[in-house]
């Protein structure tokens, strides 16, 4: 059987239903490759942004500024940002202890209960997970969707069979047509099914590995916090 004769020959819905269906696979494909290349590279950053956090130790404010200046160039990591929205409330708060009572960062932390410094981890991890995540839910939807447009697609074709019975054709080759049409699209909506929901749940369980990562990474910043506070 010739499942492009079929294609060609198939009613317009069904045509139109196999090419949404196609597109849709199409579609899947580029955002599979998209996160391919997106863990990968972020599996590189992150990488170095720990081989550089493995050496920090927050002593001083000088050390704080030369440890962002020398991530600066790891700003795609998820981890950076982090990171960066602590830095910036650090810096924050250190003008204003020392401008408005001349105490230290040290004194401020010490009798702080670091709230500011979670929301701050909290909106660094959200944006981070923005970014990562902002085309995982299309994967979903075509997993979800492309079984039942392959279906209407199934519905139509037996329809069309029907139709060839009730013109007066009681032969295998009225009727035939419109099965074919019919499994096709079933077969092409499963086709761009099965590896769109194939791939979300691998996605799915590293973006969970990554949420584990950075809450771990939090922690460990509230805990250098901390220490700092009664260094």
């Amino acid at each position: 059987m010739d499942i492009l004769r079929i294609i060609l020959e198939s009613g317009i819905v069904v045509k139109f239903v196999l090419l949404l269906l196609i597109g849709l696979s199409v579609i899947s494909w580029a955002i599979v490759f998209y996160y391919y290349k997106v863990y990968k590279k972020l599996d590189d950053l992150n990488s170095k942004f720990f081989e550089s956090y493995s050496h920090f130790e927050m002593i001083d404010i000088p050390s704080l500024r030369n440890f962002d200046e020398k991530i600066e160039e790891l700003k795609e990591s998820p981890f950076y940002s982090i990171w960066k929205n602590v830095f910036k409330e650090l810096m924050k708060v250190n003008d204003k202890v020392t401008m408005k009572s001349g105490a230290t960062l040290e004194h401020y932390l010490a009798n702080s209960d670091l709230s500011n410094f979670e929301r701050s981890i909290t909106k660094g991890s959200n944006t981070a997970l923005k970014m990562v995540d902002k085309h995982r839910a299309m994967l979903a939807s075509i997993a979800t969707v492309t079984p039942f447009v392959g279906l209407f697609g199934t519905v139509w074709g037996i329809i069309d069979s029907f139709n060839g019975l009730s013109s007066g054709g009681g032969t295998i080759e009225s009727v035939a047509p419109g099965i074919a049409e019919a499994l096709v699209a079933t077969a092409v909506g499963l086709g761009a099914a099965i590896p769109a929901s194939w791939f979300y749940n691998i996605f799915s369980k590293k973006l969970q590995n990554l949420k584990v990562d950075m809450n771990s990474f939090s922690q460990d910043l509230l805990n250098i916090l901390k220490r700092y506070s009664i260094g």
